[in-house]
């Protein structure tokens, strides 16, 4: 018996759920009641939230966008001017307006976002959404305040144009959204490409390619099925769809099975560009929950491929970078403030 699992599932969750509609705080606390480790709190906006906070000491709490008085993205502005952390998780409507929304609600420092609720709901539907909503509340509650990384402001320049390696692949899963941005501020364009795995589900990928366009020196975009690969430029695998490339350096997308229950699955790209490329591949894993990423790191290892990872202060879940070190397949282990000038080191100098 698991000893440590069982501990965690009775440990008591404070969840503070702030959300101006008392259906969905009521549609919430219904879909969560058959958890009895959760204890909730609610709040109808940001202004009300920032007082329980002080009452409560929440360990997650859930947010909507548009409130009165004080909405999400108002209230996450308030959390960083104030340094008050509580890990917190966005919901978000799938539409375009929300999408937008969403990124830059994980850029302000948001952890993790689910698709809302709505009436067209069926109940299967409810069911499975509050199974991910639990999973995703204890994966929530676990996270401590980040240790602050260094400025990100100085940009990174690259020292020569000689690249061995073919591509990057940069793997993310929970808290990714930041480290990327964080990330793609700072890295210069380079002669390679690069692809972009991070867990987000389908409507949310296309936003999230367009914000990191806006911040970052290389074109991004979302990654299409039979597009050449070109020199700087960074595709983002789409959500649902797992990527890989053929062996003339196209994207390849396909909806086959979940792999590690994800797609997209980092491991099925990593597989793909070892196929391609052997161990002419930079990976860089990131901070995020399970172990995606580690066969396909272990392969590209054995090939003779490179991979980063982010170390554990930094990490909003020190999972699947975890899995890489106790793997011993990594190379580097450094904060994600250090990780663009760690690529570049392995981009101008590969042994």
């Amino acid at each position: 018996m698991d000893l440590s699992k069982d501990c965690f599932e009775e440990r008591e969750i404070k969840l503070l759920l702030v959300d101006d509609s008392a259906f969905m705080r009521q549609l919430m606390k219904d879909l969560l009641s058959e958890y009895k480790n959760i204890k909730i709190e609610t709040a109808s906006n940001g202004k009300m939230a920032l007082q329980k906070i002080k009452e409560l000491n929440p360990d997650v709490i859930t947010l909507d966008v548009e409130m009165p008085i004080l909405n999400g993205l108002e209230f996450l502005e308030v959390m960083k001017e104030q340094n008050i952390f509580v890990p917190t998780m966005m919901l978000s409507k799938l539409t375009k307006k929300n999408s937008i929304i969403t990124m830059k609600a994980l850029e302000l420092g948001a952890i993790d976002f689910i698709q809302k609720p709505d009436s067209g709901f069926l109940a299967i539907e409810l069911n499975k959404f509050s199974q991910e909503l639990y999973e995703k509340i204890k994966i929530l509650s676990k996270i401590k305040k980040p240790v602050k990384t260094s400025s990100l402001k100085e940009l990174v320049k690259m020292k020569s144009n000689f690249i061995i390696p073919k591509v990057i692949v940069i793997g993310a899963s929970t808290g990714g959204p930041r480290a990327l941005y964080d990330i793609f501020m700072r890295l210069p364009s380079v002669s390679i490409p690069i692809l972009v795995v991070q867990h987000m589900p389908p409507g949310f990928t296309s936003s999230f390619a367009k914000r990191l366009n806006e911040i970052s020196l290389s074109e991004v975009k979302q990654a299409e099925d039979g597009e050449k690969m070109k020199p700087e430029t960074i595709y983002v695998a789409p959500g649902d769809f797992h990527m890989g490339i053929t062996n003339n350096g196209a994207i390849a997308l396909n909806q086959n099975q979940q792999v590690n229950r994800v797609r997209p699955s980092i491991d099925v790209t990593l597989d793909s560009v070892a196929n391609t490329y052997g161990g002419r591949v930079l990976s860089v894993i990131l901070t995020g929950m399970g172990s995606d990423g580690k066969d396909g790191v272990a392969k590209l290892k054995k090939l003779g491929g490179k991979c980063i990872v982010q170390d554990e202060e930094s990490c909003a879940v020190f999972g699947m970078p975890k899995e890489i070190i106790e793997s011993n397949n990594a190379d580097s282990i450094v904060s994600i403030d250090k990780i663009p000038e760690e690529i570049v080191k392995y981009l101008t100098n590969w042994g």
